[in-house]
């Protein structure tokens, strides 16, 4: 798991969110 901190960082967070859902269905 990659942490991003970045202040600029709302589309990374909305892709980790997505890719930690998609991993919790694998």
């Amino acid at each position: 798991m990659k942490l991003y901190f970045n202040p600029h960082s709302r589309a990374v967070i909305a892709k980790w969110m997505l890719d930690e859902c998609g991993a919790a269905y694998e």
